[in-house]
């Protein structure tokens, strides 16, 4: 189960040097070694992780220590723009190769399946004015396939050339529609699909199944393949109701959860009909969630 929020922790705690820990496990790196090096072949430092010898963040990953996933580079969307060009300068991660065509006056992203949308950042050509920035609108398409404007829209700058824009957006969106005068000075967008705080949390389950323990659940590894030895199973013949709990360090604040269920040949229907429950810090229940899809995967 990887489950992914928009709260930004790092910055509370990565500037006190208390905070930081060597790990020797290759690919990770943080506070008790919980945050998953995420830079091109996993060349990151093992306590600081920053990116090391000018590598970028990899495919599907940008931000602070490229922990958030970026929802514009995963294998499911396709980026256009009008009139059609070369879309690679948008998604190469490299903030310095932007537009060049002058005409350029819409970007696309498209989903093949729903995404939850939360928020988006844009980098424009260093000579772009304030006003050209602050000209861009997003309109979005719906799982339900109807248009809908950024709700409740909130923009800063967070760098003299760099824009975040916040949309509140209950409804989920397979697409993303970006236009106005700003459009033609872009150069990098990068969409926000949250961070994974439930890497290497607490976790417990009422009983477990070989060497299937709950903790294989938040080990990072989302390979389907039960046979893999990443995936958390409880005993098949308990008496008990299984159960399989996750409980963070700190609170946080949920914007989606993925659950990957086993894709092998075998028992994909054990994860039918689950519940899924969501309390706050005095263990008050926020959500109550039934599931009967037989064939969960991402």
């Amino acid at each position: 189960m990887n489950i992914i929020s928009t709260l930004i922790f790092f910055s509370l705690c990565w500037p006190l040097a208390k905070c930081q820990t060597h790990c020797s496990e290759w690919g990770w790196f943080g506070q008790g070694c919980k945050y998953r090096c995420h830079c091109e072949n996993n060349n990151c430092n093992d306590t600081s992780g920053q990116c090391l010898n000018n590598a970028k963040c990899a495919r599907g990953w940008f931000g602070l220590t490229c922990q958030y996933q970026d929802l514009a580079t995963i294998l499911s969307a396709t980026v256009t723009t009008n009139p059609r060009q070369t879309e690679d300068w948008l998604t190469d991660r490299n903030d310095d190769n932007c537009n060049r065509y002058s005409k350029l006056n819409s970007i696309g992203v498209a989903w093949n399946s729903p995404q939850r949308f939360s928020w988006l950042k844009i980098v424009f050509k260093h000579a772009t004015n304030y006003a050209s920035m602050n000209d861009i609108s997003l309109t979005f398409t719906t799982s339900g396939g109807y248009d809908i404007q950024c709700q409740n829209k909130q923009s800063s700058f967070v760098d003299t050339n760099a824009m975040v824009t916040r949309c509140h957006q209950r409804e989920e969106v397979t697409g993303l529609k970006i236009t106005g005068a700003g459009v033609s000075s872009m150069c990098s967008l990068y969409i926000s699909g949250g961070r994974n705080v439930a890497l290497r949390q607490q976790t417990n389950q009422t009983s477990t199944y070989g060497k299937a323990t709950s903790f294989k659940a938040v080990d990072g590894n989302t390979n389907n393949d039960f046979h893999g030895g990443s995936c958390s199973h409880t005993a098949v013949n308990s008496n008990i109701i299984p159960r399989w709990t996750l409980n963070f360090d700190y609170p946080v604040i949920v914007n989606r959860i993925l659950i990957y269920n086993r894709w092998d040949s075998c028992c994909r229907d054990r994860l039918k009909n689950f519940n899924l429950k969501t309390f706050d810090e005095r263990y008050q229940s926020v959500d109550d969630i039934n599931n009967d899809n037989s064939e969960l995967e991402v």
